[in-house]
């Protein structure tokens, strides 16, 4: 599992613009980042399940205080890598011993 601030994943990743919320057909809430460094030029983040009960579709990124949000990428049940948007810094238990 790693963390890494909202803002560092950006600079280092060379976001330009962050869409309004969005959802998907299961009402679930994401961002999309758009970058020349991405597949495509963008890439979709979804929130985590807490964060994703404080936002709502159409909610401008300037309105979602990203400065306080996190991104952590981790595996889900089938080993694919996902990054969740949260207030919470995680870390891996792996990492602190």
């Amino acid at each position: 599992m790693e963390s890494y601030s909202l803002k560092q994943f950006c600079t280092s990743n060379g976001v330009t613009g962050i869409s309004p919320v969005r959802t998907n057909t299961n009402g679930y809430p994401f961002l999309t980042l758009l970058s020349p460094k991405f597949e495509g030029g963008a890439t979709n983040i979804y929130f985590s399940k807490n964060e994703a009960a404080k936002v709502s579709e159409g909610t401008k990124a300037n309105e979602l205080g990203l400065a306080n949000m996190n991104i952590v990428i981790s595996a889900n049940k089938e080993g694919e890598e996902r990054m969740k948007l949260t207030t919470t810094d995680y870390c891996a238990v792996e990492d602190l011993f």
